[in-house]
């Protein structure tokens, strides 16, 4: 993950479910090292009298508080010329008011205040009293983008899964791209009928499926398996075969290795271009050089029609074993610069 002038904290849901709040936060660029926190602004989406953004650092006595939902944003601006990776995250429990301090939060980071990249989601344990919660976000993890949701789409399980309603094909997108490297992931078919699982240079318009569009469209380009046994790329069915017919219950492993892509059902053999597709050394898999020459790499996505629930497992254990090797840290699938 780059280096951000801004660093946000993303509420989606605290454990009262109203008056997020925020004590005591403190960023560090190494795991264990020492508060960022000093001559920069705090700022959050909202505020109630008495407890503005500042009031969340340093100290077990003051706090920021919503203006009364709970969900939003707290953020710090560290200033012109100053940008930080940052590595962990500490928040104290809100004193006498456990349940108010988050319960699902992601970190994002920015350059301009603007355009963010989520860094990593997190899921907090029940808040104990006085106890505070340290959160590790050294290595980056994926998730489903929770600042672009498909239209119809709605996330849950610390954005790993999307709900799909809209009787229209819609796609999800993953929160950061993979640009160099290998990655694998599993998705599940939880339920429904009409779905693909692949990945896309970018954020579909409405109303499409993962490469259901060409490259060149601005928008468009990727590669989707179908659960009909179809496999869409760059636009276009894929006359050479490759494809994968899956149903609920059924999970789809993804394998990148730099610009090559394939995928393979409940443990089976990969699928590329046709036949039989090797991950490690690329053979048979999609090439996706024209993504990444135009977007700098791929984002893992799935598209739905209908009432369609695809569950994501990013970061392992997975049901079948990666053909790559783990990171020696974590079994977290890594990406590329953001």
């Amino acid at each position: 993950m780059a280096a951000h002038r801004y660093w946000r904290i993303n509420i989606q849901s605290n454990f009262l479910g109203t008056n997020a709040s925020l004590q005591n936060v403190m960023m560090a660029s190494s795991i264990g090292g020492g508060s960022l926190f000093g001559s920069g602004t705090a700022s959050a989406d909202s505020f109630s009298a008495g407890q503005e953004p500042a009031k969340a650092i340093g100290s077990t006595s003051t706090n920021w508080g919503s203006s009364g939902a709970g969900h939003g944003w707290w953020e710090y601006d560290f200033g012109s010329g100053n940008a930080f990776d940052i590595a962990e995250t500490k928040i104290s429990p809100i004193t006498g008011f456990l349940t108010r301090t988050p319960d699902q939060w992601s970190l994002l980071g920015s350059d301009d205040g603007t355009t963010f990249f989520a860094k990593q989601a997190f899921v907090a344990t029940p808040w104990a009293t006085s106890t505070p919660q340290t959160f590790d976000a050294s290595y980056r993890t994926q998730s489903w983008d929770p600042l672009i949701v498909a239209p119809g789409g709605t996330l849950s399980g610390a954005n790993q899964v999307i709900t799909f309603s809209s009787a229209s094909w819609n796609t999800q997108v993953g929160a950061g791209f993979i640009s160099s490297g290998t990655a694998y992931w599993e998705v599940t078919l939880t339920s429904g009928t009409a779905a693909f699982i692949g990945v896309s240079p970018a954020n579909p318009p409405p109303n499409t499926w993962v490469a259901n569009d060409n490259i060149n469209t601005g928008s468009g380009g990727g590669v989707g398996w179908e659960n009909t046994g179809d496999v869409w790329n760059n636009g276009g069915l894929n006359g050479g075969g490759g494809g994968l017919t899956y149903a609920a219950g059924d999970v789809i492993g993804i394998a990148v290795n730099g610009t090559k892509v394939c995928a393979r059902k409940n443990g089976g053999a990969f699928n590329g271009t046709g036949g039989i597709a090797n991950p490690v050394t690329g053979a048979n898999c999609f090439d996706m050089s024209a993504y990444f020459a135009a977007a700098g790499g791929v984002l893992p996505a799935v598209s739905g029609n209908g009432a369609v629930v695809l569950t994501a497992n990013f970061t392992g254990p997975f049901a079948n074993p990666s053909p790559f090797a783990a990171p020696a840290s974590t079994s977290a699938m890594f990406f590329g610069a953001d």
